[in-house]
């Protein structure tokens, strides 16, 4: 499964209790560590986490397919609302081809 969420203005105590449940237990987290605040991560159970800022698409897009093909579970955490800020497009883009 791949999960998307977006946290928000960053402060950890304001991300939805689902949306902390998902990162306490994903697999494969991928974040924007240019703007995403890293104490959204303190109760990540995984080790596989990857700051996405020095990254381009295609190379979000080949961790993503690695770790889907490998049948785990994928969370990407974006900041603000991905919805409204337009990264939602290019992870269900991607996804619509892998799935």
């Amino acid at each position: 499964m791949i999960h998307i969420i977006g946290v928000g203005p960053g402060d950890p105590d304001l991300i939805t209790v689902k949306a902390a449940r998902i990162i306490e237990k994903t697999d494969v987290i991928l974040y924007a560590d240019s703007l995403v605040n890293p104490d959204i991560l303190k109760n990540a159970s995984t080790d596989r986490i990857y700051g996405t800022s020095g990254m381009n698409i295609n190379e979000i897009n080949e961790i993503i397919q690695k770790f889907y093909n490998e049948g785990m579970d994928i969370t990407v955490i974006h900041s603000g609302d991905p919805s409204i800020y337009g990264a939602i497009n290019d992870v269900t883009s991607f996804m619509l081809k892998i799935t």
